[in-house]
């Protein structure tokens, strides 16, 4: 039996670096280079997170530790088709639902 669990994860700042800004000022330890690649905001699961420019959505989902193979997105409300993944770049302000199916529980 395959159960669908909505949010069964969230998208946090896990796996990625932080923006580079903390009170206002830049990190030291983090280049500017690599500042301006993490300029980008998107929401993933109602969380807000930095990620870097021109960054494909397999590259994103593999960075937090998901196969692209295992999960559906909704990207701004619509469902995308798997074979999209590795072509997507992510865009300043995108949405992201990112929800996985689980196997287990009583049959009926």
């Amino acid at each position: 039996m395959i159960h669908f669990i909505s949010t069964f994860f969230r998208c946090g700042n896990r796996g990625l670096r932080h923006n580079g800004r903390h009170n206002g000022r830049r990190h030291q330890g983090i280049s500017n280079t690599e500042y301006r690649m993490m300029n980008m905001k998107i929401i993933c699961n109602g969380a807000k997170i930095a990620v870097e420019d021109e960054l494909s959505l397999a590259m994103f989902l593999r960075g937090k530790g998901l196969d692209p193979d295992t999960v559906a997105v909704a990207c701004d409300g619509a469902i995308l088709a798997r074979e999209t993944y590795a072509d997507l770049r992510l865009r300043e302000g995108m949405v992201l639902e990112v929800v996985r199916f689980v196997g287990g529980g009583a049959s009926c």
